[in-house]
């Protein structure tokens, strides 16, 4: 079988959420059959490895094809902008680098991507929607403008998801509460996040009482909001009950909020770290986690990471969405929506002893690594590549 597979991050970096679930697509992919990587991007510097078969390909250059393409511009208001839409197959694949298009399926990342490069058009398309981008706007966007405005664009974004879901031959969804808003005709199957994995040598029974943890890429506007709201209405209160506890604050800051992340650095008992090379021993070091979000899209990864990781989860109902009362009992993950909940939280994680304590996080991370693993992933990818004729694996193979 032969694969092309559309993503805007290069398989090879793994710095956050949706850079981990496109490597893991593309790894997932290369174990169903030959798979020609395609990085569409708007900018950075072009490369071709074909040891790896991944190439690289500016949307920028539709743009020198068609004047035809200009009117559609005036539509990228309301993200309904299909620069390619009015190109034939081969174009397309010209623009996408393709030396031959003999692909069996195409597998896009992101609603995005498929409606700008037409990819339906190149052969039986398969799209990672992983979050809707409806749910996004609705709870990020939505509040920031007048209401007619807002519903409005609303309208037409949800339009267009279910227009491109129609033009698919399968569609994945990180949350399955998210199912029932794409059209019954389509084909479509929940595909869980997972994050990064223990490595061999990690020990889970090593913690520090007095620290917590949060991790997250802060370029992206929910875990900006999360943080900013955490900090401000829950942290001061909770270090009012427990002045021992200290925070940590993990993940990649983009240069244009370094500002931001040394005002969280001000706050007492906070320590910003950034990007760190060893996830292992942040975690190692961690009586728990936090996952403070509280807008955005899909589920939240971090979520899932943590108790892959051995480690409890203090989640906001937002942050704990998309994931089963049963899940979230088994992951440890413990539900807060103010200061007074989250304390209570720590309190009761501290008075548990060593003994009780390492069983728990043991247990929570089996039950972790066998749920939410990159095999399951795999095998979910493959149930909808290859039986998309109704095929067995073995046929299709």
């Amino acid at each position: 079988m032969k694969i092309l597979y559309l993503t805007p991050f290069n398989p090879a970096i793994r710095d956050g959420g949706g850079y981990l679930r496109s490597a893991y697509m593309w790894k997932a992919l290369r174990s169903i059959g030959i798979v020609d990587t395609v990085v569409v991007s708007g900018d950075g510097e072009p490369y071709r490895d074909m040891k790896e078969r991944i190439w690289t390909s500016s949307v920028k250059s539709a743009f020198r094809f068609r004047l035809r393409l200009l009117f559609l511009q005036l539509l990228s208001a309301f993200r309904c902008r299909m620069d390619w839409a009015f190109l034939d197959r081969s174009e397309i694949l010209k623009l996408l680098g393709c030396e031959s298009g003999d692909y069996d399926c195409v597998v896009v990342r992101y609603e995005y991507l498929a409606r700008k490069t037409a990819a339906w058009k190149i052969a039986p398309l398969f799209l990672d929607f992983d979050d809707l981008p409806s749910e996004a706007f609705e709870t990020i966007y939505m509040p920031k403008m007048s209401m007619i405005v807002g519903k409005v664009r609303l309208i037409l974004l949800k339009w267009w998801e279910r227009f491109i879901a129609l033009q698919c031959a399968g569609v994945w969804l990180a949350n399955p509460d998210k199912l029932d808003e794409l059209p019954l005709s389509v084909r479509k199957s929940a595909l869980r996040n997972i994050g990064c994995t223990p490595s061999r040598d990690y020990d889970t029974g090593k913690w520090h009482d007095n620290s917590i943890v949060a991790i997250g890429a802060y370029g992206y506007e929910p875990n900006r909001v999360g943080m900013e709201w955490f900090l401000s209405d829950v942290w001061p209160i909770v270090r009012q009950r427990i002045p021992s506890l200290k925070l940590h604050v993990v993940g990649s800051i983009p240069e244009c909020h370094r500002a931001t992340a040394e005002h969280w650095a001000g706050v007492q008992g906070v320590k910003v770290l950034g990007f760190v090379d060893d996830i292992n021993s942040v975690y190692e070091k961690a009586l728990c986690s936090v996952a403070p979000v509280t807008v955005g899209s899909g589920t939240c990864v971090k979520v899932i990471e943590s108790a892959t990781f051995g480690r409890r989860v203090l989640a906001t109902p937002f942050a704990a969405r998309g994931i089963s009362v049963e899940d979230l009992e088994r992951l440890g993950v413990s539900v807060f929506k103010n200061a007074d909940e989250f304390s209570e939280s720590v309190l009761k994680l501290l008075s548990e002893n060593t003994g009780e304590r390492s069983q728990r996080q043991l247990a929570i991370k089996a039950y972790a690594n066998r749920k939410f693993s990159f095999d399951s992933f795999r095998d979910m990818v493959a149930d909808m590549v290859l039986d998309r004729d109704g095929l067995s694996r073995s046929c299709a193979q």
